[in-house]
């Protein structure tokens, strides 16, 4: 392992080469491993994430999250109500970096010029904010924007 961090397993990849294995293996070796730990409820290898094609839920949002330049080899995801480090300082309650619901349900407030007075619970996503600004402006939505105007919302 070259680092954690983010929940996120780095794998060596040099040490990886040198030893003649594939990067499939160790992922996968190193996702059993993790699945040991006390309060790991899934440990995804990148492999699996870039294969897979989840319509919805917490697997999603992870699969939506993931860059295969930039995350890492592994991926943890907590039992619901786990944190990372506590005990090694004040604990702060929820971190917004787990994919369970209590932790990406976040309120969403429209305030001002075009915005209909009213509320709504229908769920909406953190890529439904720019392409509803764009209908706003009349504007073109940003270059790989992935979301949907939130028309309810608008007047």
């Amino acid at each position: 392992m070259e680092r954690y961090t983010n929940q996120q397993v780095y794998l060596d990849r040099k040490t990886i080469e040198g030893k003649k294995l594939t990067r499939i293996e160790v992922q996968e070796a190193a996702a059993n491993y993790v699945m040991r730990f006390d309060g790991v409820a899934r440990a995804i290898t990148g492999e699996a994430i870039q294969r897979a094609g989840w319509a919805g839920g917490m697997m999603s949002r992870l699969e939506s999250g993931y860059n295969a330049q930039r995350s890492g080899d592994v991926i943890v995801v907590l039992q619901p109500g786990w944190f990372e480090g506590y005990g090694s300082g004040p604990q702060k309650g929820t971190t917004h970096g787990s994919y369970s619901n209590y932790d990406t349900h976040v309120p969403l407030v429209w305030y001002g010029w075009k915005v209909k007075p009213g509320e709504s619970s229908v769920e909406t996503a953190v890529a439904d904010i720019a392409p509803t600004i764009a209908s706003w402006l009349y504007i073109q939505e940003p270059n790989g924007s992935v979301g949907r105007p939130l028309q309810e919302f608008m007047k």
